[in-house]
């Protein structure tokens, strides 16, 4: 009631700064920081100098810059509330959208800039919460926050996304200044924040949607998520050099632990849990990808850096996958062939099925319990039930990479572009069947004719021919399929032209024909 009321009285009277103070405070009340810090803020800007005014904001304030907060609200903080001690860089950037339609998203960014110290001023980590200030070193005393928000192109309200702690320069060893690459970090998280959610759905957790980055002047040279403490994220060493990609990696990395489940137990890879392996191998793809849009925002080096990273280590796990399958004894393995084949499995389904997929898979594989009894074969366990419960309307993908082990094409062919059959070509595609009677069709481009034949790999199963008709949908049924893996292998036995394969579908033989 109070609410409506204030509402109401600051519809009536918008220049009244008492009328918006109170409703700041109501909102406080109701435990709506955003909207409070939104009308004190209209309250200050109607009068720069009222003491309860600025009493009550920096009361709201004690938490930390608001969660969101419009143009209007960022500009009376920076200008107003705290005279011009910081400012706010933004910028715009694009995701590219594996598949998506539309293919690119546009996003508008900020990072605030110069001295801005944190809600609580120093700042202690959660790695040292139980200690006084009086008990830690200086490097552990972060006395400088930037704070990065977010959002859609033409949206109305940032949303903070990132926090990025770290030490002034007055407690800093040598004086050094850490507010550029604390400003380059906070660039980095948001954009591989949006990239990740675009692609495949996946966020922080909920407990804790901003990502929080320390930098720390002491550990060992690297980067950390602690498994107890989510949302937070550690970078040790800073004054360590590391060239541009090697921030982005361990973010990705690091970043990787925080979205995706853990599957752990490793005894002989880089480290037991393989989800910041697999960040890394999902998600620098996507990154790249997103690079490409606004080129000019990065070095020639940094671009080349990161398409060798990407092809050395991403494009390995996947050829691994192709090449072994998916029903590898590889996939039981503890050690580091375990993890590639994991990652491979992974990229195999970002690439081939629709993005929601996956996040389906990585939701319930983080349902089955201790992540420490996991193994690799425990996600392909998963895929296959998701599979099975979608198997009545139909399930397809995209036919963009066969198998090595099945497959002959010609040189000039690019994978994981749609598969140009030639004469005397032939692909294969790993696919999961149960058993029953299967229609397999084709997604072809149009115009295709002459004849190819698909066959379904493993002993009993004959080949099926198909002729090409462009004014009909190609289809293959195959009878008594017993469940498991199987490569489905078309050849081009006779056509007189090129011919682009698409998609694959499969639908169970008493479901609704594809049309």
């Amino acid at each position: 009631m109070a609410i409506d009321t204030l509402q109401r009285a600051t519809r009536a009277n918008p220049e009244s700064a008492y009328a918006h103070h109170l409703l700041g405070l109501a909102f406080r009340g109701l435990e709506n920081p955003n909207e409070s810090t939104r009308h004190l803020c209209l309250a200050l800007k109607k009068d720069p100098v009222g003491a309860e005014i600025r009493a009550s904001l920096a009361e709201a304030l004690k938490v930390g810059l608001p969660r969101e907060m419009t143009d209007e609200t960022l500009k009376t903080l920076q200008e107003v509330y705290y005279e011009g001690a910081w400012e706010a860089k933004d910028w715009e950037f694009q995701t590219a959208i594996q598949y998506g339609v539309p293919a690119t998203k546009s996003y508008q960014a900020l990072s605030t800039t110069e001295t801005l110290f944190p809600p609580k001023n120093p700042q202690r980590d959660p790695l040292h919460a139980k200690s006084t200030l009086n008990q830690l070193p200086d490097a552990w005393k972060f006395n400088r926050v930037t704070y990065g928000y977010l959002r859609a192109r033409g949206a109305e309200n940032w949303s903070q996304q990132v926090r990025v702690y770290y030490v002034s320069e007055f407690l800093a060893r040598g004086a050094q200044n850490y507010a550029a690459l604390s400003e380059m970090i906070c660039r980095m998280a948001l954009q591989v924040n949006a990239v990740v959610r675009d692609n495949m759905g996946a966020n922080p957790p909920p407990a804790e949607p901003v990502i929080n980055i320390w930098l720390c002047e002491e550990g060992e040279v690297g980067a950390r998520q602690p498994i107890d403490i989510p949302g937070h994220i550690y970078f040790y060493d800073i004054t360590h050099h590391r060239p541009w990609v090697e921030w982005l990696r361990q973010l990705v990395h690091e970043y990787g632990h925080l979205v995706l489940p853990a599957i752990g137990g490793f005894t002989s890879a880089t480290e037991p849990i393989a989800d910041g392996e697999m960040g890394e191998r999902l998600f620098m793809p996507w990154v790249r990808a997103s690079m490409n849009l606004t080129p000019d925002a990065y070095r020639p080096e940094d671009r080349d850096q990161v398409d060798g990273y990407v092809l050395s280590k991403s494009e390995q796990c996947l050829n691994l996958f192709l090449e072994e399958g998916p029903e590898s004894p590889l996939l039981f393995d503890r050690g580091s062939w375990g993890v590639q084949l994991l990652c491979g499995f992974a990229l195999w389904v970002s690439r081939t099925h629709d993005p929601s997929f996956l996040q389906r898979c990585f939701v319930a594989l983080a349902e089955q319990g201790d992540p420490m009894d996991m193994r690799s074969v425990d996600f392909r366990d998963t895929y296959q039930k998701l599979w099975i419960a979608n198997s009545e309307k139909g399930l397809d993908y995209r036919a963009s990479l066969p198998s090595s082990r099945f497959t002959v094409l010609s040189p000039d062919a690019k994978r994981g572009e749609p598969v140009t059959l030639k004469q005397g070509n032939k692909a294969g595609f790993w696919a999961y069947l149960v058993d029953g009677t299967w229609r397999v069709y084709l997604g072809l481009a149009d115009g295709a004719s002459g004849v190819l034949t698909l066959s379904w790999s493993g002993e009993g199963y004959e080949e099926h021919g198909l002729v090409l008709n462009p004014a009909e949908q190609a289809r293959v049924e195959l009878e008594e399929v017993s469940s498991g893996w199987r490569a489905v292998i078309i050849e081009a036995k006779n056509l007189p032209k090129p011919v682009q394969l698409q998609r694959l579908r499969f639908s169970k033989a008493d479901a609704p024909p594809v049309k």
